[in-house]
Order: structure tokens, then sequence, then C-alpha cells
């Protein structure tokens, strides 16, 4: 949120969503959106370097207390099981799959093929948001222990 003081001070003081704002830039806003963006994005950039350390210390944290799945077919299963779930993907990850009736996925060379989800990550993204989770997007080479994706559960793990 950006604003100038003291209107700024004022909104934060009266608004229910105070605690949603991760961020307030007090300066006047700039009608410039190219020197707008240019202004904010360090206070930005802070915000998603905390968040996406946040997210990778509760994957270590939940690796240790067998709270967490890892790989693409075993996310998808517990995706599937699980509500409020963190999800940790690298950025540059593809998966092509098919879904097989019991629900599972199969990898496929052919992204292209008629069975195929040519991306179940995006699948799979769309999936823990709709289940009331979040998603943290890391980047590239982060999670190799974990086959570039992981799910951080609120309880013990679904297997």
């Amino acid at each position: 949120m950006v604003g100038a003081e003291p209107s700024l001070s004022h909104y934060l003081r009266i608004t229910r969503q105070a605690a949603r704002i991760e961020a307030p830039v007090r300066q006047a806003p700039d009608h410039d959106l190219a020197a707008l963006a240019e202004r904010i994005w360090p206070t930005v950039a802070h915000v998603l370097a905390d968040r996406r350390d946040d997210a990778l210390a509760s994957l270590d944290r939940a690796v240790s207390t067998h709270r967490s799945v890892s790989g693409p077919t075993a996310v998808w299963r517990g995706a599937q099981r699980t509500t409020g779930a963190l999800l940790l993907v690298e950025h540059g990850l593809e998966y092509p799959a098919r879904l097989l009736v019991d629900g599972t996925l199969q990898p496929s060379d052919d992204p292209a093929a008629p069975d195929v989800v040519d991306d179940a990550i995006d699948e799979l993204i769309e999936i823990v948001l709709g289940r009331r989770g979040r998603v943290e997007i890391v980047p590239d080479g982060t999670l190799a222990a974990h086959q570039g994706v992981a799910l951080v559960c609120a309880n013990r793990a679904p297997r």
C-alpha cells in the first residue's frame, strides 16, 4: 500500500484489513506507473524474500516432523487430501503427466499427447489454492532434494 502521510496512517488505524498490509510505503503516490514501480520494488522484493525464507524454514521443520511430502506424485496425492497446506514449487518446474483412474499421476514424455496434462504443476497449484492453501514459488534448484516440489501439511502428511 502506498500513501502520503497523514492519510496512510489514518487509514491503517481504521481499517479492519491492517494485518493484511505487509509493507506500507509512506510516500505520495506517483501517477507515473513506471516510477511508482521503481520506488516500491525494494519493499516488495524484501517482503517476497521474507515469505520465501519463511516457507523454506516451514519445510525444514515439516520434514523433521513428518508433515511434508516431496516430489510431484506424492505432492499430488497429498494435495488432494489436505486443506490449508503450503506448496513450494521451483520457478521453472513443469511436469507433463497422465491422470490415472485411481487419481495418481504418471509422468509423460509427450506433453502434447491427447491424454496428458501438459503441466500438472499448474493444476497442483490450483488444487492447493482451492483447498485454502498457500503457494510459494522458489528459485530453481532450491528444492533439488524434493524433486522441485514439496507440500507442507497442517497436520501429519497424508500417505
